[in-house]
C-alpha cells in the first residue's frame, strides 16, 4: 500500500478537527504557515513564496505543517529544542493548550503559552470522565508553563529548489493527532482515539495493528 505523505495526513487531521469543532460550536484559531523565498545565494529580503516546486519541497522537508489548529485541549509535540532553563522544552516533548490565544497573537506569530509535559512523559493525564485537566492539576504533576514561538532563524530548515531558497515561518509545533502508527508507539491516550484505515493507507505489519489498538485505554 502507498504510504500517505505526512503533510497530507496533517492537512486531513486539521480539516477533520475543524469540522468537529465547528459542529460542537467550540472556538478555534488556525495558524497558517508563511512560506517565503528568495534567489539562492542572494542577500535580498525574503518574500512570500509562490513557486509551487519550492513550496512542495518545503512541505516534505520541514517538520512544521502548513496549518495548525488551536483550541482548548489541543495536544502537540515540539518540533525543535527551546532551551531557556526551566521554561525550555525539547523536540518531541508533549505540550497541551489550555487557553486559546487571541487571533491577533496568532496572526502576527507572537509568542503563545502552552503547558509542557515532564521529559519522557507520553500521555495526557485526562480526568476519569475524559475531561481536560486544569493548569493547577498539571503543574502538580510536574508539568510546566512554557512560551512557544515560531522556529528561530538559527534553527530554520532552509530548502533549495532550482534557483530559489525557501523557508517556513510557523510555530515550532505539530499536532500529535497527525502521526504514523510507528511514531505513536508508547504514546497511550487516556481519552478517545481514532485511526484511519482505507484502500490508500493500510497496515502491512501485524505489529502495527497491535500498536494502533493499544493507543487508548477506552475499550
Amino acid at each position: 500500500p502507498k504510504k500517505k505523505p505526512a503533510v497530507q495526513a496533517s492537512e486531513e487531521y486539521v480539516n477533520a478537527t475543524i469540522s468537529e469543532l465547528t459542529r460542537l460550536g467550540q472556538r478555534f484559531i488556525v495558524s497558517h504557515a508563511e512560506d517565503k523565498q528568495r534567489p539562492n545565494g542572494s542577500r535580498s529580503l525574503y518574500r512570500r513564496a509562490d513557486d509551487k516546486d519550492l513550496i512542495n519541497k518545503i512541505n516534505v522537508t520541514v517538520r512544521e505543517p502548513p496549518r495548525l489548529v488551536f483550541f482548548e485541549g489541543a495536544v502537540f509535540e515540539a518540533t525543535t529544542n527551546m532551551t531557556s532553563g526551566r521554561k525550555g522544552f525539547s523536540q518531541s516533548q508533549l505540550l497541551i493548550m489550555l487557553q486559546l490565544p487571541s487571533e491577533e497573537t496568532v496572526r502576527s506569530k507572537a509568542t503563545i503559552t502552552l503547558i509542557a509535559s515532564p521529559v519522557g512523559e507520553t500521555t495526557i493525564p485526562y480526568r476519569s470522565d475524559g475531561s481536560i485537566p486544569t493548569k493547577e492539576e498539571l503543574l502538580q504533576n510536574d508539568w510546566k508553563e512554557v512560551k512557544v514561538q515560531t522556529v528561530p532563524d538559527r534553527k530554520q530548515q532552509y530548502v533549495v529548489s532550482g534557483s530559489l531558497r525557501g523557508m517556513r515561518q510557523q510555530y515550532s509545533l505539530r499536532h500529535l493527532g497527525a502521526s504514523t502508527i510507528h511514531k505513536v508507539t508508547g504514546k497511550t491516550i487516556l481519552g478517545k482515539c481514532a485511526t484511519e484505515i482505507n484502500s490508500r493507507c493500510l497496515t502491512w505489519d501485524k505489529a502495527q495493528a497491535v500498536v494502533l489498538l493499544s493507543r487508548t485505554t477506552k475499550g
